[in-house]
């Protein structure tokens, strides 16, 4: 039996728009209409518990509300992300950075924190966040430097003050990161009792500097471990990019936000399969890291001109919207070849090629009717056949 396509659920593709308010220099705008994305997560926004909660009781809330009020598309839904406490909630002593690691001393100013927070989205941003991530990636010291307990404490408070105001809201679990490490950190979180306090699982799917597609056997083994442990909660992949890679004359580039960007085909190529295999994971949502911030070595908007697309970001709509409301599956790699089937919203069915990068294969694609490249123009064939490589071609009809 064929298996069937999986329909890409409304708010899957995500995205990170670091930059919207005045606060920032230059600020970017969210640019929805131009690359087709239908959620945001608030992580680098300067929104975290230290960006927002200045002094204990004494809330900075200009930037967030003009975000919310002011940037947010119309029809986008919003994951905040929580964790990173203001110094003054950890102990004297104990870091006041960014990125505080330190978990809260108090179990009542997290409680306080998250009832501002809430009420603040109910009673003045009209409800736009719909999902609460609990901690960013916890599993490297960098970000959470506490017990494994702890964090279960916490997010077991988050779930219970957060659903008491706002019962609809999805809990989204401390984000995991770094598969080597990352999925022992999970089951020790769900050996600590994690499962019943929240309602998605959350991971970031890094797979630098091996391909995009790298994501799909990622997000397998998430499954496979949960399934495991008897939890059917669906996963969300909230945070995922290209840092560093191997360009295409095979030459490995390391991550350096200061570096200039991997080149625009590759980007292309790069973020068309960063989309497709986001969709065929294992996963029901997936945020690009990020619209508008030198970390990801594919640029989607030009950054020294902050309301241009880039082809890659040309890219990014084209495969969005391709995606948004139909079905994709029947994934398989045969040798350097990858392909899968899509079926767009309008019910058009195609089938998707792509090859390894630096990797060629010659295809028949003399039964299709258009054959697109990753921007929709008309792809190169001579006698029927078409030179598949890194970039993905779509083959309808």
């Amino acid at each position: 039996m064929t298996a069937a396509l999986k329909a890409i659920q409304p708010g899957h593709f995500g995205m990170h728009v670091t930059r919207p308010t005045p606060y920032s220099s230059p600020p970017t705008t969210p640019m929805h209409a131009e690359l087709g994305y239908d959620a945001i997560r608030l992580w680098d926004t300067n929104t975290r518990w230290g960006g927002l909660e200045t002094s204990k009781g004494v809330f900075f809330w200009d930037r967030i509300d003009d975000y919310l009020l002011n940037k947010l598309p119309d029809g986008v839904d919003v994951l905040l992300t929580l964790g990173q406490p203001p110094g003054w909630a950890v102990g004297t002593g104990q870091s006041d950075g960014g990125y505080n690691p330190v978990p809260p001393t108090s179990d009542q100013d997290w409680i306080d924190y998250l009832t501002a927070v809430v009420t603040r989205n109910l009673t003045v941003w009209g409800g736009a966040v719909t999902a609460y991530e609990v901690w960013n990636e916890p599993n490297l010291p960098f970000f959470y430097n506490g017990s494994i307990v702890r964090l279960v404490e916490l997010t077991t408070l988050a779930s219970q003050t957060i659903k008491a105001l706002q019962p609809d809201a999805l809990i989204v679990s401390p984000s995991i990161t770094n598969m080597s490490t990352g999925l022992t950190y999970l089951c020790a979180l769900l050996d600590a009792g994690l499962a019943p306090h929240v309602d998605v699982i959350g991971v970031h799917l890094y797979t630098s500097p091996s391909p995009p597609e790298t994501q799909i056997s990622m997000s397998e083994y998430v499954r496979e471990l949960l399934d495991s442990r008897g939890v059917a909660h669906p996963v969300w992949n909230t945070e995922s990019t290209q840092l560093d890679y191997y360009d295409e004359d095979g030459i490995y580039q390391p991550f350096d936000t200061s570096a200039v960007a991997m080149g625009q085909d590759q980007s292309s190529a790069y973020i068309a399969r960063q989309v497709l295999s986001g969709a065929i994971a294992s996963v029901d949502r997936s945020y690009y890291y990020a619209m508008d911030n030198t970390s990801s070595a594919m640029r989607i908007i030009d950054l020294e001109a902050p309301g241009e697309v880039t082809p890659a970001g040309l890219a990014y709509q084209y495969v969005v919207g391709l995606l948004k409301g139909g079905k994709i599956g029947r994934y398989r790699r045969s040798g350097p070849l990858h392909q899968c089937e899509i079926e767009t919203a309008a019910k058009k069915a195609a089938r998707v090629y792509w090859c390894g990068s630096g990797q060629t294969i010659e295809i028949d694609v003399s039964a299709y009717s258009d054959v697109l490249d990753v921007l929709g123009a008309e792809a190169t064939a001579e006698g029927g056949l078409v030179t598949v490589g890194g970039s993905p071609i779509f083959c309808f009809g």
